[in-house]
């Protein structure tokens, strides 16, 4: 199962196919790559707990301590692991461009990660990149139009069939639904689609983890922003305070 940062309860219909995979396939080994795991409400946290302690052959790879240490506390029948994000496996070496533009760009999130705190990101730019052409943006094919945010409303109602769905057909030969929707998206495109948006820039100042991951792996100086519970910094510390050209914003 992929990895990311919405285990838990904050973008609860990914946890909800994840737990009902899990609860319907007891006799399969299942691994879950690295996640940040974040639960708001504590009866949500036991509730999966529950489930997931169920299954005997379960893995799920954490991607810093904190998220570590909590599944290891609760998480305690399944093997708790803790390895970098998964997208440090791209070589994304033909894509590095060190042509300046003169351009910088403050990767800035519109959903609800986005720190209250964070209206006055562009006050957290250095004085040296305040000099340059600054963009403010959030991540290619994020900032949908209201036809858009209505079309993905709508598949996200029928989650809970298409999950179903998944469950029933996806042992046939060739079949993958990949929660259901996911697959109307190209994976590599949008990998060439996000090098190339990265690339218009000298430097990055990033509200997403993965806008910053992709950052240092195209060589370019990157700032860190936390998101609103610590998911960006929590990283940080774990992976990241020793690399060149990467520093986090408190």
């Amino acid at each position: 199962m992929h990895g990311g940062g919405n285990f838990g309860d904050l973008w609860r219909v990914y946890q909800d196919f994840r737990t009902n995979v899990i609860r319907e396939r007891i006799h399969q080994k299942i691994i879950i790559f690295p996640q940040t795991v974040h639960y708001e409400d504590e009866g949500n946290l036991l509730q999966d707990a529950e489930i997931f302690n169920n299954h005997p052959n379960l893995t799920i790879c954490a991607r810093d301590q904190r998220s570590y240490d909590l599944l290891k506390k609760y998480f305690y029948n399944n093997n708790i692991l803790l390895v970098p994000d998964m997208a440090f496996y791209l070589d994304l070496s033909s894509y590095i461009k060190n042509e300046k533009t003169g351009k910088v760009l403050l990767l800035k999130r519109v959903d609800k990660e986005l720190q209250d705190s964070n209206n006055d990101l562009e006050q957290k730019i250095t004085k040296a990149d305040q000099q340059k052409e600054i963009e403010v943006a959030d991540w290619p094919g994020i900032q949908y139009t209201e036809q858009e945010k209505k079309y993905w409303r709508g598949l996200e109602k029928k989650n809970k069939y298409l999950t179903k769905i998944n469950l029933l057909v996806s042992s046939a030969k060739g079949v993958n639904l990949d929660f259901g929707v996911m697959n109307l998206f190209n994976s590599q495109e949008q990998l060439v689609k996000g090098c190339e948006f990265i690339n218009q820039y000298d430097a990055v100042y990033s509200t997403r983890l993965h806008g910053a991951i992709l950052t240092i792996l195209l060589n370019k100086p990157v700032y860190i922003l936390d998101n609103s519970y610590g998911k960006n910094s929590q990283f940080f510390n774990c992976w990241l305070k020793d690399f060149e050209n990467c520093v986090l914003i408190d």
